[in-house]
């Protein structure tokens, strides 16, 4: 697999998740050309014993990489998907190692099976493959959605975005 990933990305290099630019890989990580790794200004903090989680980490401001998200989801530039799961192995092993001690398996939300005619491909299921992979944690897709909700990336309000996803997983 490692001659197989060394040859696709002497044909597809990875881009940096940030500018777009070739990706410079450094310990194994492809996500940020040399400049922007230089730059990154990693957030350090979690939100810890919230009412529908135990921890949740972020690893930039979304404000960031959200060219590159949106390319990824909705201009179906899949080889992005690398790159952004090379970036949150990064982050966990740089600022939250204890992480991949603890996890057991890594898992992805689910989209619906309509938007998943529309997109394509579900972004979260290939980005969690890839950070398995990298990371070594086995990949399960133990979460199965169970109904469709509105997009949350056109609900500004975080109440109605916790209300939208209520119950739409199992």
């Amino acid at each position: 697999m490692k001659i197989l990933d060394f040859l696709l990305d002497i044909i597809y290099p990875p881009r940096c998740i940030v500018c777009g630019d070739i990706a410079e890989v450094n310990d194994n990580e492809k996500a940020f050309c040399n400049k922007c790794r230089k730059n990154i200004p990693w957030l350090k903090d979690t939100l810890d014993n919230h009412e529908y989680y135990k921890k949740a980490i972020a690893a930039f401001d979304y404000s960031i990489v959200a060219p590159a998200v949106k390319a990824y989801k909705f201009g179906n530039q899949k080889y992005l998907s690398k790159s952004i799961g090379y970036a949150m192995h990064t982050y966990i092993t740089e600022y939250h190692p204890e992480i991949l001690n603890k996890c057991d398996l890594i898992c992805h939300l689910p989209i619906h099976s309509t938007r998943l005619i529309d997109r394509g491909f579900d972004q979260s299921e290939l980005i969690a493959i890839n950070l398995s992979g990298v990371t070594g944690i086995p990949y399960s897709d133990a979460i199965v959605r169970v109904r469709a909700t509105q997009r949350q990336s056109l609900m500004e309000d975080h109440t109605a975005r916790i209300d939208n996803v209520k119950n739409a997983f199992k």
